[in-house]
Order: C-alpha cells, then sequence, then structure tokens
C-alpha cells in the first residue's frame, strides 16, 4: 500500500462530500452498518466528524464508531482507514500514487553507464562477467557518483533502486527507497 498523507486527504476533502459520495444524506441518518435507529448516525460539518451511537454499544474502541472523514467511509465500508484514505483520493481527487522502482528507460541508461571491469568493482572479488550477470557496476556520475552500483530488487525482481559503495563513503542509499 502506498504511502498516503492522512492530513493532505482531510485538507482537500470534506466529510460533507465523503458522506455523499457514500450516499449517506442530511446530517442524521441511519447507519447502513447496524440498521438501528433512523438517527443514529450523526455527520457534524462544523468539526469534521462523524459519531454512530448505534455502533457505539457494540463497539470495542471509538475508531469503530467515531471519527474524521476517512474514519467515516472505513466505518460505512467496513475497510481498513489507508484503504478508504487512497479511495477518497482516487474518487474526489483523481490522485494515483507513484509507482515505485526506477523506469526501464531510467534502468538502462544506467545500466549503459555502468563499468563492469572497473577496479572498484574487481576489489569486491567479482569479474566483470560476474558483476555484469548480476547487474553490479562502478558508475562516475548520477546520484551515486564514483560508486560501485549495487540493485535493490523487490520480490518479483523489479528493480527498485540502486545501493552505491565505495571504500571512502560505504554503502549509501536513497532517502526515498522503501517508503
Amino acid at each position: 500500500m502506498p504511502f498516503i498523507d492522512f492530513k493532505e486527504v482531510k485538507r482537500v476533502t470534506s466529510i460533507e462530500h465523503v458522506a455523499n459520495w457514500l450516499g449517506l444524506t442530511g446530517t442524521r441518518m441511519q447507519c447502513p452498518v447496524n440498521q438501528g435507529d433512523k438517527r443514529e448516525l450523526a455527520i457534524f460539518p462544523k468539526t469534521q466528524s462523524f459519531c454512530c451511537f448505534g455502533c457505539k454499544k457494540k463497539a470495542t474502541h471509538p475508531s469503530e464508531y467515531s471519527g474524521d472523514l476517512i474514519q467515516l467511509a472505513a466505518h460505512i465500508k467496513r475497510t481498513p482507514v489507508k484503504t478508504e484514505a487512497l479511495e477518497i483520493m482516487r474518487a474526489m481527487h483523481g490522485y494515483e500514487p507513484a509507482q515505485k522502482g526506477l523506469t526501464k528507460e531510467a534502468a538502462a541508461k544506467i545500466d549503459s553507464e555502468m563499468e563492469h571491469e572497473h577496479p572498484a568493482v574487481q576489489a569486491l572479488g567479482l569479474t566483470a562477467e560476474r558483476a555484469q550477470e548480476l547487474g553490479i557496476g562502478f558508475r562516475k556520475r548520477g546520484t551515486k557518483p564514483n560508486m560501485v552500483l549495487i540493485p535493490i530488487r523487490n520480490d518479483k525482481g523489479e528493480l527498485l533502486d540502486y545501493a552505491g559503495y565505495s571504500l571512502d563513503k560505504g554503502l549509501k542509499f536513497s532517502k526515498h527507497l522503501g517508503k
């Protein structure tokens, strides 16, 4: 699941818009979750919050029956808040999270600039052939200049980024990797 900034979701969206998106009308209504009293679900536009008094009786934690606009969507749809934050941003703002990893073009460019037979690579005990098989090589320029680049892949084998290694700087990772 990609990173979602909950504060940003709440800044650019109102609880009224989320309620409308969920098919809820008015500020007091029947909760679609428990189908109890017709006025048990209350939406408070002034405080951008909600409370379901019917679900409160069965809940073990306040987040199950009250909260902000993201928790309202999670309550009604019975899904995790992170999922609903992403769905709200998609539905109301056309947001699509950035894909992780390098583009194929960027990876190909880096690969074409790597020196597999460089002394720094061989100092790691790798032949030029083995370094090329592993995608390891020395690169003079880029975000990790004058370093041996070591590919970082996900469990599907897709290239996410490179770690850079040099004797004087040690091992360097990208700041955005893993977010």
